[in-house]
């Protein structure tokens, strides 16, 4: 099944929610208590983000060297205490 982008259209009456933005390679939702998820296409788009857990999907997950890792997605994780990365 293809998701389109009209599936986060089922988040936008959820009252947890309270904003989802649509953009161009950076999706995102911000949930009323504070927490986000947000939507990267690119690994060095995520360069000036903090972030406890990052996942790679399955279709980037396989692409993507540890020196690619190292230099664009762990910068993301260092202030966190928990820091991770999870390829799915």
């Amino acid at each position: 099944m293809r998701r389109s982008r009209g599936d986060a259209s089922l988040l936008e009456n959820a009252p947890e929610v309270s904003r989802i933005s649509r953009s161009n390679g950076a999706e995102s939702v911000r949930f009323d208590g504070g927490g986000r998820i947000e939507l990267r296409t690119q690994p060095v788009a995520v360069r000036g983000l903090a972030a406890d857990v990052i996942y790679l999907d399955s279709g980037i997950a396989h692409q993507i060297t540890y020196d690619e890792i190292r230099a664009h997605l762990m910068p993301a994780l260092a202030t966190s205490e928990r820091g991770e990365i999870v390829r799915a």
